[in-house]
């Protein structure tokens, strides 16, 4: 624990946590006084809880983070914590965080930084084609639901923008089939417009592409629309043949959560 003084000393600050046994930053959060050690505990919790449910055969949530930390404990190293920056002011903690969790791939972290699916890392050309794109006006008498997908190599590839939209999300199921499309997004550009379906627990039976089940998420079979509604979700097919893609709405941007709706 940190003593007062230096307490005082850091404010508001921003870090990482490193794994020992290979020197990987596997975790960027922010906090003020002690929240860096508060993920000791969290673990500790987390393993009495899965050893109840071991005993109980009941199903619990898992986590990423946790599991890395019981992980490194099992095999007898401590965490390596690192200060990335200290003494921000409040009001620029959450852009810091956000551009830190942008600089490491593979992090545990549940959610992206704040914007960072708006605002996050892109090339020159994206930026420029970014900025000179429609804005999507979403229709008082239609229930959107937007996907932020942030690893995309080619966003003009609709069988990739599917297996990436398609699953595995955390969210509730009975509020996602409400929607009557789902808008797959890309760093604030709508760039595929499906209609909805089903939503299911993500299992690999399921959905191949997924390493094991993840039963705490869910995902659904993305169904193709008209080109009259793509024109209206993602810009009408260019010189290229290709579709630029439409701004996300600013009362839809800058959230965390990959997962919006437009009801």
């Amino acid at each position: 624990m940190f003593t007062e003084s230096e307490k005082q000393a850091l404010g508001h600050y921003v870090y990482r946590l490193v794994d020992p046994r290979n020197g990987e930053t596997f975790y960027v959060g922010q906090g003020v006084e002690n929240r860096i050690f508060d993920h000791i505990q969290e673990a500790k919790n987390y393993s009495n809880r899965l050893s109840d449910t071991f005993k109980n055969t009941d199903e619990t949530t898992t986590s990423l983070k946790l599991d890395r930390i019981v992980a490194i404990q099992n095999d007898g190293f401590e965490i390596t914590y690192i200060i990335h920056r200290h003494k921000i002011p409040k009001e620029a903690v959450d852009h810091v965080e956000a551009a830190v969790i942008d600089a490491f791939p593979c992090l545990t972290n549940e959610k992206r930084g704040y914007k960072s699916a708006d605002a996050g890392p892109m090339t020159v050309s994206q930026i420029r084609k970014k900025y000179g794109l429609e804005e999507l006006i979403v229709p008082e008498d239609v229930r959107l639901l937007f996907i932020n997908i942030n690893s995309l190599d080619n966003i003009y590839s609709q069988q990739k923008i599917i297996r990436q939209v398609e699953c595995a999300w955390r969210l509730n199921p009975k509020r996602a089939e409400e929607a009557n499309y789902v808008l797959a997004v890309f760093r604030g550009m709508v760039i595929g417009a499906f209609k909805n379906s089903t939503w299911v627990a993500a299992t690999k039976a399921r959905f191949p592409q997924l390493q094991a089940d993840e039963l705490d998420r869910y995902g659904f079979t993305p169904e193709r629309i008209n080109d009259i509604e793509l024109d209206y979700f993602c810009g009408e097919v260019g010189v290229d043949g290709y579709r630029p893609g439409k701004l996300v709405p600013n009362s839809l941007s800058g959230s965390q959560n990959p997962i919006r709706y437009s009801y």
